[in-house]
């Protein structure tokens, strides 16, 4: 391994990653930058999409086979009217999904340790999943209020975990000898549309940034590409360009990061 300006050899490397919808795409380009430079997380963790990203690298799958598959399915068939008031879709739909590809059900079975992280809604707390079972505390992290109908756990009424810890690096400090966080949440600047959707939307993003510069403090390398501020996190759109921007940001941040030898 290359020698960097922190020693990654021998360490015990932790990853984290944050929500941010579609935009979570980026995930995968950077994982793919690491990958590159022979880079093996020891764990991970993730809200949100970047739960979904964080599930599938601990079961083993390489960042472009999952942005294959994410390419190749259509969540708007997936994913259908939930006709309830807690909810405008349902969330269960996805359920077979995540049993098709990740082929386990239970946190033990994945290659590595994996924390997703979501609300409780009846009393305002986070929380961490770790053990036992995998599938709904997946979906639960995924189920973003008012889209999603919240997803019952253990008397628990869950959902996205964004609002309170969009990027839980904290589940990994104190396990890891190096903790990586990965922020594709990026605000962009100088707004001129304050339309009712884009004013719901960037109020959310804002709301949500603030907990995340609260756990950028707890990471060793911290990796956010300006470039993500135009896109919609909410748009099935340019898949593949921001997969590119998380690759090429990583690959730059990797090579600043190189010590001359």
């Amino acid at each position: 391994m290359k020698a960097y300006s922190i020693n990654l050899d021998q360490k015990k490397i932790g990853a984290c990653f944050s929500g941010g919808g579609v935009k979570g795409v980026a995930h995968l380009g950077m994982i793919k930058a690491f990958e590159e430079v022979g880079v093996q997380f020891s764990a991970v963790s993730g809200t949100s999409s970047g739960a979904i990203v964080a599930a599938f690298y601990a079961a083993g799958y390489p960042a472009e086979e999952l942005l294959g598959i994410i390419k190749s399915l259509s969540l708007t068939k997936l994913v259908r009217p939930a006709w309830s008031k807690k909810g405008l879709l349902n969330i269960e739909q996805l359920k077979p999904l995540f049993y098709k590809y990740l082929a386990v059900d239970k946190f033990e079975e994945l290659s590595i340790p994996l924390t997703v992280a979501a609300i409780d809604l009846v009393d305002g707390q986070i929380c961490y999943f770790d053990t036992g079972d995998l599938i709904l505390p997946l979906m639960a992290s995924c189920a973003i209020p008012a889209i999603f109908a919240p997803v019952p756990i253990d008397g628990k009424m869950l959902i996205d975990g964004g609002m309170l810890n969009n990027m839980p690096v904290e589940a990994l400090v104190g396990r890891m000898d190096v903790t990586v966080g990965f922020n594709c949440n990026v605000i962009q600047k100088g707004c001129t549309d304050f339309s009712l959707k884009k004013n719901l939307e960037r109020s959310l993003l804002l709301a949500v940034n603030v907990n995340v510069q609260h756990s950028q403090r707890y990471c060793d390398w911290y990796l956010e590409a300006p470039q993500l501020a135009g896109y919609s996190p909410l748009k099935l759109e340019g898949l593949d360009d921001i997969f590119e921007i998380g690759y090429r940001y990583a690959k730059d941040f990797l090579r600043q990061q190189e010590l001359n030898a």
